[in-house]
């Protein structure tokens, strides 16, 4: 289910809705916003013979700025998590160092066809082009991802980043061209995955590692399509990300705040294609 939503209501959680029968929308339905009234290039199809896959878990001090940060006990397993789905799948992984730079971390982003981000997010509401990713000793805004992905052509077609709000949108407004990491992303021929709210530790990597061993085809049917030289279809992003939302859901009433977070920006019927 594709959902057209109007710059000024990106924050609304449509996916929350009732069908009108009792159950959730973003439970029965595998949904993907686009944005109304804005001109967005379309990411290209993610067919290819060997995906390249970067994940980032960053390694923090205690003071980041202002605020006291520390490491999320469940980054660096949820990005071996999904490091593993990836190379189950036949996957090329780039391991970013936990200690990398700025200009390592937006260098692996432009060049893989994912990234996928383990750790803390700030969203700030009144200058959402400076909203961040803390890493060590620095940030990564969202206007410098913008702007790395402008500068050239680039191979990524989804980023799920993994932290508390990323999905959070200020209103978009003529003339500016981030309003947080969704636009940052989207804006420049890339699918997106955040969270829109605060989110726990635990069932965040939880949550990846479902979406990951749902998304990527298991080994053996890898192996049956080296064997007999078919192609193979992964299963759409948006469906994937259905899949793990009731996975967590199974989890019980206090993993409810950090599945039904997630959103997916762009076609919700896109998948990966091995050829």
């Amino acid at each position: 289910m594709s959902v057209d939503l109007s710059k000024t209501l990106l924050w609304f959680p449509l996916e929350l809705a009732d069908d009108g029968a009792g159950s959730l929308m973003q439970l029965k339905y595998a949904i993907g916003r686009t944005v109304s009234a804005d001109v967005l290039v379309q990411a290209k199809p993610p067919r290819s013979s060997r995906l390249r896959v970067a994940v980032f878990a960053p390694r923090l001090r205690e003071m980041v700025g202002e605020q006291i940060e520390t490491d999320l006990p469940n980054a660096s397993v949820e990005a071996k998590a999904v490091a593993d789905a990836a190379r189950s799948w036949g996957a090329e992984v780039v391991l970013v160092r936990p200690e990398a730079t700025k200009e390592e971390v937006l260098e692996a982003i432009c060049c893989s066809h994912f990234f996928h981000y383990a750790g803390h997010a700030e969203f700030l509401p009144d200058a959402a082009e400076a909203s961040y990713l803390p890493i060590l000793d620095d940030r990564i805004t969202a206007e410098e991802v913008a702007a790395a992905l402008k500068a050239k052509p680039h191979n990524l077609v989804l980023a799920f980043i993994n932290g508390c709000g990323t999905s959070r949108e200020a209103t978009w407004e003529r003339g500016a061209q981030v309003y947080g990491f969704a636009s940052a992303f989207v804006t420049n021929a890339t699918y997106f995955i955040g969270a829109q709210w605060p989110i726990g530790d635990d069932f965040a990597a939880g949550f990846a590692s479902a979406f990951y061993a749902r998304l990527f085809p298991p080994s053996y049917d890898l192996w049956w399509r080296i064997v007999r030289r078919n192609r193979l279809e992964g299963v759409p992003f948006a469906e994937a990300l259905r899949l793990a939302r009731l996975h967590l859901k199974e989890m019980g009433p206090r993993a409810t705040q950090t599945w039904s977070s997630y959103v997916f920006y762009g076609d919700p019927t896109r998948r990966l294609v091995l050829e």
